[in-house]
């Protein structure tokens, strides 16, 4: 598996197999996962037969799978380890604990720390079932239920200081330069490899003064040839420098998923 030859030999073949036969990546709970998940589905315009036809679909990765993202790296040493070469943890596991020490250190600031074996809930107990006489209905149950289940859904929310959250449109990326509230606004900026041509001369007008630019490399595009990896790599760095960003170090395309800019308005 090409993934493994990049770094990423933590993936189980097994789990990996799974993701790509049902599209199911993460099991987190015990259960059926039989109902698909739409949320990532859009809109997009083919040609069929000669003829340009609505479809909607899912028209993002299949290949490289979503386990390099949270699941190939851990500053917990004991999800890494290995045993006769093989690891004892997977991609999954390191992904439910990167996840859980993020939202965990954004809501309490601080420090996660992985629960030990002894520190878990105890398994379930038996125990004995009685009925009980059924009480007349309350009238007013079904509305306070609802008043206690709309408080538990507000309060599930993490409130950050000084941080808020806004999602915008499919395609905004062109426009955001036009209103004034995005001017020189944006002190760090990512870019996935799929979307380092909106790099432009217009985009950097909403960047503020030595933000930093992170582009995305092809390390981990299992498609590309051996030789087009460091020829990716040139191509970004070019469209960054033309946009004014300049490298704050050197990237080697072979071990580096990212590249690192600083942007200096001219």
């Amino acid at each position: 598996m090409k993934l493994c030859e990049k770094g990423a030999n933590v993936i189980n073949i097994h789990e990996y197999c799974q993701w790509r036969y049902n599209g199911v990546a993460f099991e987190p709970r015990e259960g059926d996962y039989e109902c698909p998940n739409k949320t990532l589905a859009s809109g997009l315009i083919m040609k069929v037969a000669g003829e340009r036809v609505a479809q909607r679909g899912y028209w993002g990765d299949i290949v490289t799978s979503p386990y390099i993202s949270f699941g190939i790296e851990c500053e917990e040493e004991s999800l890494l380890k290995t045993a006769n070469g093989v690891h004892v943890k997977t991609a999954r596991d390191i992904s439910e604990y990167n996840i859980t020490s993020l939202f965990y250190e954004l809501q309490h600031k601080d420090i996660y720390v992985l629960p030990k074996a002894e520190d878990k809930k105890p398994s379930a107990v038996l125990t004995e079932i009685t009925e009980e006489e059924e009480e007349e209905a309350d009238p007013t149950a079904s509305s306070q239920t609802a008043d206690v289940e709309a408080d538990i859904t507000e309060s599930e929310f993490i409130n950050i200081d000084g941080v808020t959250l806004h999602f915008l449109p499919l395609n905004s990326t062109p426009d955001l330069h036009k209103k004034s509230k995005f001017q020189k606004l944006f002190s760090i900026v990512y870019t996935a490899n799929s979307m380092v041509h909106l790099l432009t001369s217009d985009l950097v007008e909403t960047f503020a003064d030595k933000a930093s630019v992170v582009l995305e490399t092809a390390k981990f595009m299992v498609d590309l040839k051996k030789e087009q990896i460091p020829e990716f790599v040139k191509k970004i760095t070019s469209i960054a420098k033309s946009a004014g960003c300049q490298p704050t170090q050197p990237c080697d395309p072979e071990k580096d998923a990212f590249a690192r800019f600083k942007f200096h308005r001219k």
